[in-house]
């Protein structure tokens, strides 16, 4: 895995990667022994939070369309009232312009 910079070197990303993971890794094991909970209260709240992780995309999608449809709605009344203010003034100029001719 290494790629070429722009001065012609190459750079390897393995030790980058490898560094990363093992920090990760012992980072991981710290606060799961230095945890104030016991083993028991710990599974229930990873439990918790995976189970709230694996319903996120559901609730996003159904966030997503109620916006989708307010948004929609919102639209409709502007359109309508623009339009309505547009026949208004049509119907408004076609009086005047009747007015004017004499009909």
């Amino acid at each position: 895995m290494s790629k070429k910079t722009s001065a012609g070197r190459t750079r390897n990303k393995q030790p980058f990667l490898l560094g990363a993971g093992f920090g990760f890794a012992i980072m991981f094991l710290a606060a799961l022994f230095t945890a104030p909970t016991d083993g028991h209260t710990s599974r229930q709240k990873a439990g918790k939070a995976a189970a709230a992780l694996k319903d996120a995309p559901g609730r996003s999608a159904k966030r997503l369309q109620s916006e989708t449809e307010k948004m929609w709605k919102s639209g409709r009344v502007r359109y309508e009232l623009i339009y309505g203010k547009m026949d208004e003034l049509q119907e408004e100029a076609w009086l005047s312009a009747a007015r004017k001719n004499g009909v």
